[in-house]
């Protein structure tokens, strides 16, 4: 399994994405789609993982990219309360008439 850092090599990654190892990839060409599960032992900021996202449907031109992690066991996660914000500004970029 390769991490994010050789798979994207031309991508400028933040610290704890580029070492995620990328357990699985499908593509759908008929929906332009590609979901990709990675998995790491470090949290992944919601703004590293925005940037992959668009990175990857800008460089395959694809309509659609979902990225789901897996965190090992005891991997500390941010509270939601901390998180919300980015969440909100988050689906405010992606989904205008949630504003």
């Amino acid at each position: 399994m390769k991490r994010i850092k050789d798979v994207f090599s031309d991508f400028k990654l933040g610290d704890n994405i580029s070492i995620a190892i990328v357990d699985d990839v499908v593509l759908s060409k008929n929906t332009k789609t590609i979901e990709m599960k990675i998995s790491s032992d470090k949290y992944i900021e919601l703004r590293e993982l925005d940037n992959l996202n668009d990175f990857i449907k800008k460089r395959f031109g694809l309509n659609e990219c979902k990225i789901v992690v897996n965190y090992a066991h005891g991997t500390y996660k941010k509270p939601i309360e901390e998180e919300l914000k980015n969440i909100v500004f988050h689906l405010a970029n992606n989904y205008p008439a949630l504003k």
